[in-house]
């Protein structure tokens, strides 16, 4: 009969040597570096999107797209919230 701990480690070493494998493409790795740079560092990256993306990049306000989306999940908030909680007097079977 083995030792338990030489079973655990002979399985450590099997885990790790099938993940080896498994490791993404250094494009697709995580880095501090922007996903639009990392798409460019990408060599596989199709031009026409890269250069649509980096357009896309160029004239749009990250913050005054945060302020959108902020205001149309809160305008959904508040459908579902009326939709769950229908005011007193008010049925929804009338």
């Amino acid at each position: 009969m083995t030792d338990i701990h030489e079973s655990v480690s002979a399985f450590d070493e099997a885990v790790a040597k099938d993940t080896s494998r498994l490791a993404p493409a250094p494009c697709l790795r995580a880095t501090e570096d922007a996903p639009l740079e990392r798409v460019r560092e990408c060599g596989d990256a199709d031009r026409v999107k890269l250069a649509q993306l980096d357009q896309t990049f160029k004239t749009h306000d990250p913050f005054e797209l945060s302020k959108k989306i902020d205001q149309k999940l809160e305008a959904i908030f508040q459908l579902a919230n009326a939709r769950m909680s229908p005011r007193p007097g008010h049925s929804s079977r009338e």
